[in-house]
């Protein structure tokens, strides 16, 4: 038994020995194999390294996503929502909209003007032949707030809020009570810096402009 097993053993290891000069023996196949399994590596780390490195490139400039909260009207109510960001206003309000008649809208912006809020309106010059949106302005302007109105053939239709270089409001809704309770009315809420910032340079620009609006004047 035991010279069956050391001859079993020997044929082993002669086979084993066999094999590898024999792959030796064919450099040019064994090169080969050991090439092909190290760019087979290579490959999926380099998709690796490109799934890294490719999403820290493009999300910061393209992909990045700013903190919107939407609002419908009439059954969310959006000038609620809008009333509570007057109110925690810090340092300044710029409204630009078509169509401002809403008595609580006023009130917030009187209160922030009066908590020394930098407050600025501007609007549409032929809205202000509205007789509530005269009342709203004439409010708003014996409470010190300025207001600017398009000299431009064109329709001043922004309906845009810019507070503090940190939210941007956008969408369809006129601050009127219409728009906050009976139409079909949307109010985008942005929380974002840059796009604040954007909005804010946007609102200064036509307040600076002295071709295409002038200051509101009590009719």
């Amino acid at each position: 038994m035991e010279d069956a097993e050391k001859t079993h053993q020997l044929r082993s290891h002669k086979f084993w020995c066999l094999n590898v000069l024999a792959l030796y023996a064919s450099p040019p196949k064994f090169l080969a194999a050991l090439l092909m399994s190290f760019l087979s590596i290579l490959f999926l780390v380099c998709l690796q390294l490109a799934s890294w490195f490719g999403a820290l490139d493009v999300a910061p400039s393209v992909l990045y996503a700013a903190n919107i909260e939407t609002y419908y009207a009439p059954e969310d109510l959006p000038a609620d929502h809008l009333i509570a960001l007057y109110g925690h206003a810090r340092r300044y309000i710029y409204v630009a909209v078509y169509g401002m008649t809403f008595p609580p809208i006023v009130k917030a912006l009187i209160e922030a003007k009066k908590r020394g809020v930098d407050v600025r309106v501007i609007t549409d010059r032929g809205q202000g032949n509205d007789l509530k949106q005269q009342r709203a302005l004439a409010l708003l302007h014996s409470a010190g707030i300025p207001i600017r109105v398009n000299q431009h053939d064109g329709l001043m239709h922004l309906k845009q809020v810019v507070i503090d270089d940190e939210i941007n409001t956008t969408g369809s809704m006129n601050q009127t009570t219409s728009g906050h309770r009976y139409n079909d009315e949307r109010l985008d809420v942005i929380a974002d810096r840059a796009i604040s910032i954007k909005a804010r340079d946007k609102f200064l620009d036509m307040w600076k402009d002295p071709v295409r609006y002038e200051s509101w004047m009590e009719p």
